[in-house]
Formats: C-alpha cells, sequence, structure tokens
C-alpha cells in the first residue's frame, strides 16, 4: 500500500496545474464574498428608507459688507451700462 507521495515528483507540470487550480479558485472564492459583501453594504446605505433627515439654513443676503470708500482724495468711478444709447 503507498500513500502516493512520490506522484508530485514524476509529474510536475500536473501537479504545478493543480496548484495553480487550487490559488485561482482560493482567490475567485475570496474575491466573490468580498465583492457581495461591499455591494451588499452599499445598496443598504442607498436604502432611502435609513436616511438621516437634513436640515438647512440658510442666510440672507444683506448681511455681507458694504463696499470699501474709495481711497482718500480720489473720487468714485461712475460705472458706465454696457448696453447702447
Amino acid at each position: 500500500m503507498t500513500y502516493g507521495l512520490a506522484t508530485p515528483f514524476t509529474h510536475p507540470v500536473r501537479s504545478l496545474a493543480m496548484l495553480l487550480a487550487v490559488a485561482f479558485g482560493t482567490v475567485a472564492a475570496t474575491f466573490a464574498v468580498g465583492l457581495t459583501s461591499s455591494l451588499t453594504a452599499v445598496g443598504t446605505s442607498q436604502d432611502p428608507e435609513s436616511r438621516a433627515a437634513v436640515t438647512v439654513t440658510t442666510t440672507r443676503l444683506n448681511t455681507l459688507a458694504a463696499p470699501p470708500p474709495p481711497p482718500a482724495g480720489k473720487t468714485a468711478a461712475t460705472p458706465t451700462p454696457c448696453w447702447p444709447r
């Protein structure tokens, strides 16, 4: 009775192919589980029933400061209209 421990050494290409197949299967299963859990988390976060209430407060525009006065000794420039007369 033999355990077949010499077989990998007598068929190295077959052993390498089997090792690569097992490694690829492990990577594929790990990726599938991670992708499933990630997409489940994204789907749960986009559920409109689980969103928090948001309150938006706006400020009035007239709370802005007035423009500074012209420098001493100079007069303020009068704006000219952009449309033809």
